[in-house]
């Protein structure tokens, strides 16, 4: 994808704005947005769980074992995504923690 999107023409600051932005497109077109995916899930696990108290029949439960196998496959996706976004952070800010022991080592401070 980088090399079908990059233009040479542009500059590099250019070229990977208009990277990022075909980056985001095909994001929302591959993936959507998890959560709002995640909502309609469980609503939708709900509704039938609903009609299962009702009344009962294979085709409810089937659709309800479907249903699951997507939330499953949702919550990992999500839980990827949070994984990624805490790495992003993590490479972006540092480790926050490693001033403090350095200058107490600086200033003699145990």
């Amino acid at each position: 994808m980088l090399t079908a999107c990059w233009d040479t023409a542009l500059s590099t600051t250019e070229a990977l704005l208009g990277l990022q932005r075909k980056l985001k497109k095909w994001n929302r077109e591959v993936f959507g947005d998890i959560h709002v995916k995640k909502e309609k899930l469980v609503a939708n696990i709900k509704a039938v769980q609903d009609l299962l108290d009702v009344m009962h029949s294979d085709e409810l439960l089937a659709q309800e074992e479907i249903l699951l196998k997507d939330l499953d496959l949702v919550l990992e996706q999500e839980e990827t995504l949070w994984f990624q976004k805490s790495r992003e952070k993590y490479i972006e800010l540092g480790d926050r923690n490693t001033t403090l022991p350095q200058l107490s080592a600086e200033k003699g401070i145990e």
